[in-house]
């Protein structure tokens, strides 16, 4: 019977893996602690009023191109890192380290596709799937000491629930009403799926097989008729994580050039330092290609950026000094795990856009900094920025 007592969020979770081909799904298998999610799918109906002798405000409403977007906040720590970069950046490579670890690269000049990602999120008693799934920012927080990432991502497609048309013994056709046509599209062989009947009861089966509008389920369905309806079952989640990235554990080196950079002692930044990479589609919602409700493809016309802020704390004019040359540096940042991981951020040729002139003074607070910074093109490091993730994942 349906829950009456309220779900809690905490018996949700979220995962995820690496698409073959963009949009078309993959049973999620890598568990990540999640903080919370505002994936949704929107309708985009259009409510436009037209002239059509009535004082009413609209003749009708049709439908738009469906979006499926929103934000992740999770855990930052170094298996899951990689793969949200890899659906941001373009990779240039995983390298076996030889010591139970692999490092992956992602870098800002690289035209290589980034990759796509099915997300599962359950909901405690059903699941939602997004299809297609990339990522167009990733950003640090830190809540007291331990890092998180908070990620914008947008799906090509999503699969939460389907109303049941017609059952003959284990073969159940979905509705297509709602303006889709493959309402199975998402549904994989092996699934596990609940039917939710008009009376409240529920009943569980496997997915043996699928078409574009039916399932075939291992158990002929009892006294299911049309208009019950078809859900995601969860799964019993198998957590992959590591040791989170850690403030505490986070470096800040800089110097003339990258080379220089990493190999320069850590200079203590202050509560507030942080950084944004983004890569954005030229419609956050998704292409508008005819003939689906859904989008076709996520567009990457846009350039790769990153802005940077850091705060440390004032106590000389050095630096306001040299704030109008905008003199060349480079800055690394380093997050460590254990085991030898970390993800490591290298800002090539920095130009201080604001704030590197004085401090901000403020009654009963200590001076410092808050400056921040663009990334620019270095000839002599051949790139603006780069990307390297060393996790315990060989591949997505």
């Amino acid at each position: 019977m349906d829950n009456k007592n309220g779900i809690s969020g905490n018996s949700g979770y979220l995962s995820m893996v690496r698409e073959t081909t963009p949009g078309v799904a993959v049973r999620p298998v890598n568990v990540i602690p999640m903080y919370e999610e505002t994936l949704t799918t929107e309708l985009n109906p259009n409510t436009d009023n037209m002239v059509f002798g009535s004082k009413g405000a609209r003749l009708l409403t049709t439908p738009g191109k469906r979006s499926h977007n929103g934000d992740i906040t999770v855990m930052a720590e170094p298996n899951s890192t990689a793969m949200f970069f890899d659906g941001l950046l373009p990779r240039t490579g995983v390298t076996d380290n030889q010591d139970g670890t692999y490092e992956w690269a992602f870098n800002s000049t690289s035209f290589n596709a980034t990759s796509s990602y099915t997300i599962d999120v359950s909901k405690g008693v059903s699941v939602s799937r997004f299809a297609g799934v990339q990522f167009s920012e990733v950003s640090p927080a830190w809540s007291e000491n331990r890092q998180q990432w908070k990620v914008k991502a947008t799906a090509l497609r999503a699969f939460h629930s389907v109303a049941v048309a017609s059952v003959d013994g284990a073969v159940v056709t979905l509705s297509t009403e709602g303006y889709t046509d493959k309402p199975a599209e998402l549904l994989l062989v092996g699934d596990s799926v609940g039917i939710r009947r008009a009376n409240g009861t529920h009943s569980s089966h496997t997915i043996t097989d699928v078409t574009d509008t039916t399932v075939t389920l291992d158990v002929a369905p009892s006294t299911v008729a049309a208009g019950d309806v078809v859900y995601l079952r969860p799964t019993t989640p198998t957590l992959d994580d590591l040791f989170p990235f850690l403030w505490s554990r986070t470096e800040f080196r800089w110097g003339e050039t990258a080379t220089a950079a990493l190999a320069a002692d850590h200079v203590p930044s202050e509560e507030g330092s942080e950084y944004a990479i983004m890569h954005e589609f030229e419609d956050e919602k998704g292409d508008s290609a005819s003939g689906s409700f859904d989008r076709h493809m996520l567009v990457r016309s846009q350039s790769i950026d990153a802005t940077i802020k850091v705060n440390n704390y004032y106590d000389n004019d050095k630096e306001a000094a040299e704030y109008n040359a905008i003199p060349k540096k480079a800055l690394v940042v380093r997050s460590f795990s254990v085991d030898g991981t970390e993800v490591r951020l290298t800002f090539n040729n920095l130009a201080c856009t604001k704030g590197g002139d004085k401090p901000l003074v403020k009654a009963d607070e200590a001076l410092y900094y808050e400056r921040e910074y663009v990334p620019n093109y270095d000839r002599t490091d051949g790139q603006t920025f780069d990307v390297k993730v060393i996790c315990k994942l060989p591949e997505a």
